[in-house]
């Protein structure tokens, strides 16, 4: 089953808007068609972006959406993305166990989200041969293509469920870590002095001094071995 495409405006910087008819679509091309000045209707493939949506009395109704037709889907796919990336840049720096288990605790989750993602994705792609009027670019046989798709996205789940099973690992192997700061341990180590400070004469050095009872003072030497 086909569904109509909207009418398009083909736009490009500094050219006139042409009203033209989208036929057919790829990920980064679409296949547009528009009736030229003979009453011939010309067609060709042409980048996404230089094409965009108008609103008009043939397409009000499959219009009813935002001006951005974009799926919500490939939005949350787009800030995914962003935020992996956002997250590789920021792990460059050193990060302690704690910290790093917190990270790996979101991350694991993925051992389950993309496979179940891919398996959809899959099988959406075999429905979407049913319910829209496919077609591919240089006359390739969308089925084969989905076909192969799909073989791709199930390795893909199960490479998915074993990097989540091995990033548990990673999260479990760290968890009885803690850590100090440069500053803490330097503070815990003069407090650890200032404690070794108040036992007997035989850690004290030749020099101190300390006061044992009302005007009496003795100068201490350390203890030999």
């Amino acid at each position: 089953m086909s569904r109509p495409s909207p009418r398009h405006r083909a736009t490009t910087i500094g050219t006139p808007v042409i009203p033209v008819e989208v036929t057919a679509r790829t990920p980064h091309l679409v296949l547009v068609t528009w009736i030229d000045d003979t009453g011939e209707t010309p067609g060709t493939w042409c980048p996404t972006n230089l094409v965009g949506t108008a609103r008009g009395p043939r397409n009000q109704e499959s219009m009813s959406m935002d001006e951005d037709q974009t799926p919500e889907a490939v939005h949350v796919a787009d800030n995914a993305y962003e935020s992996l990336r956002a997250l590789a840049q920021l792990t460059r720096a050193t990060h302690p166990a704690p910290e790093v288990y917190r990270i790996l605790g979101n991350l694991k989750n993925f051992g389950s989200f993309l496979p179940q993602i891919s398996t959809q994705l899959a099988q959406g792609l075999v429905k979407s041969l049913e319910e829209y009027d496919v077609t591919e670019y240089e006359g390739k046989d969308p089925a084969t293509s989905v076909a192969l798709a799909g073989e791709h996205l199930a390795r893909a789940a199960q490479l998915a469920t074993q990097m989540g099973e091995e990033l548990a690992k990673a999260q479990n192997a760290i968890a009885g870590q803690g850590y100090r700061t440069a500053e803490e341990r330097r503070r815990a180590e003069e407090l650890q002095r200032e404690s070794h400070g108040a036992q007997p004469w035989d850690r004290w050095t030749p020099t101190t001094t300390r006061n044992y009872s009302p005007g009496t003072t003795r100068r201490m030497t350390p203890r030999s071995g």
